[in-house]
């Protein structure tokens, strides 16, 4: 028996629609692997963003940080250089040195220069594990400081976008952000 027209018309129409299905199907999945491989992409660059951003604030609240000790620091490591040196050059980097680095310490030591009334007395030696300690404990206080005062901000927009009341939201919010 041989099959109709219509018959081999409708196997034809079918597999054509399962075709296209298979196609179409295929087509999508091959969009959704795009799009998801566009927001990975995205979401890479937002990562990297972020802690570029992240790691400019933390040198920048360092550098303010070790900003008001700078003078002490650079008379630190200039001594520890002039030890090395013996004879006319150790001698011309020890008057070089006083000379450059005179109001950190030489008022201090000459009797007839004008003291202040509290004179602190500098460190023998500097301990540069505490004082790294020191300064890197207060940087990373500040920092997470405005961390938390950034994350109390970031609430009170994320607030106002599901419309709460942000006049009644915002002293509650910047108490807490304030807490430790």
């Amino acid at each position: 028996m041989k099959p109709s027209g219509k018959f081999l018309i409708g196997i034809f129409a079918l597999l054509l629609a399962g075709a296209c299905a298979l196609l179409w199907r295929g087509y999508q999945d091959a969009a959704r692997r795009k799009s998801r491989a566009i927001a990975v992409e995205a979401e890479r660059g937002w990562r990297e963003a972020k802690e570029r951003a992240e790691a400019q604030t933390q040198a920048a609240i360092l550098l303010n940080t070790l900003e008001p000790y700078q003078k002490e620091i650079e008379h630190h490591f200039a001594l520890e250089r002039q030890r090395q040196f013996k004879g006319p050059m150790g001698t011309y980097l020890h008057y070089f040195n006083k000379l450059k680095y005179s109001g950190s310490s030489l008022r201090d030591r000459l009797p007839f220069m004008p003291r202040l009334p509290q004179a602190v007395a500098p460190p023998k030696e500097w301990d540069l594990s505490n004082f790294t300690q020191a300064c890197s404990s207060v940087a990373s206080e500040q920092h997470l400081d405005a961390r938390s005062k950034a994350l109390a901000n970031h609430l009170l927009v994320a607030a106002d976008g599901e419309n709460f009341p942000v006049a009644l939201l915002t002293e509650p919010t910047e108490a807490v952000a304030k807490l430790d």
